[in-house]
């Protein structure tokens, strides 16, 4: 069948977001033959456990491992990985065997009796397009265009928190080398190794002014008292945690967000 696939943004996003392939994820990967590429990528198994801490310096009051990263469980033969987003998603993209295009948005959608018709703008080249297809696959989140032409409402509280991510590079080998994990719960934030080369994540509610903030002293004091590290941040951005569900699960693919729909939302739809 064929498929093809639009993404509104110009390019994939370079922040980190999910923390987690579990194993269902990991077994289509490796009928997909990029499982082994995926691991290679990954932090190795030591990683897949939340510490729970006061500041990141201090000891853990509490820690869990994550359930099928870890270490195997009995349902499957294979095994889960902690990655980061930005560095799966790359390997996906390079296995697609579709058409993707970037900088394409999805503006109208319609039922038809027999297929559906997609209305679609090209912010790179300019200039729109009508698609034709069977079926339209929706993947753009919790603001999905798609559910909002069809007329699919959704429940639920909606925004929860306003929250920021800081990309930063820090030497935390002091506190963390010994005691690994995929994410470090404070009581200043949550703190992520990103890759197994380095990096790292702060993440936090986002403060009343954020175009003021010093990022880099934020995360600095977020470490915890008496830490004197100075970070250097690389990046931010603030999204919203949002909690909606669709009513009736067979109106949309996956019709539960209740994880962390970005501000950057995910905004692919792909036909076939």
């Amino acid at each position: 069948m064929r498929t093809l696939l639009v993404e509104k943004h110009p390019e994939l996003s370079p922040f980190p977001r999910f923390r987690l392939v579990n194993t269902r994820s990991t077994e289509i990967f490796r009928r997909m033959g990029i499982a082994a590429e995926i691991t290679g990528n990954a932090f190795p198994r030591e990683f897949g456990r939340i510490r729970f801490r006061d500041t990141l310096h201090d000891g853990d009051f509490a820690t869990a491992a994550m359930v099928g990263v870890n270490a195997p469980i009995p349902e499957n033969p294979v095994i889960g990985v902690a990655t980061s987003q930005d560095r799966l998603e790359p390997t996906l993209l390079a296995a697609a065997d579709a058409p993707v295009r970037f900088g394409v948005e999805l503006l109208d959608l319609a039922e038809e009796p027999e297929d559906v018709m997609a209305h679609v703008v090209d912010h790179r080249h300019g200039g729109g397009t009508r698609a034709r297809a069977r079926y339209v696959l929706a993947a753009d989140g919790a603001n999905s265009t798609v559910r909002q032409r069809l007329g699919i409402d959704t429940t639920g509280p909606g925004a929860m928190a306003a929250v920021t991510t800081v990309v930063f590079d820090a030497d935390l080998h002091t506190w963390c080398a010994g005691q690994p994990a995929g994410v470090y719960f404070t009581a200043h934030g949550s703190f992520l190794p990103l890759y197994p080369e380095g990096g790292r994540a702060w993440l936090a509610p986002t403060p009343e002014d954020p175009d003021r903030a010093d990022w880099a002293d934020l995360v600095s004091r977020a470490l915890g008292p008496g830490a004197a590290v100075r970070a250097d941040v690389l990046r931010v951005l603030h999204w919203v945690m949002n909690a909606r569900s669709s009513p009736n699960a067979s109106d949309t693919a996956g019709s539960c967000w209740p994880a962390i729909p970005l501000t950057r939302s995910p905004s692919s739809a792909a036909w076939a």
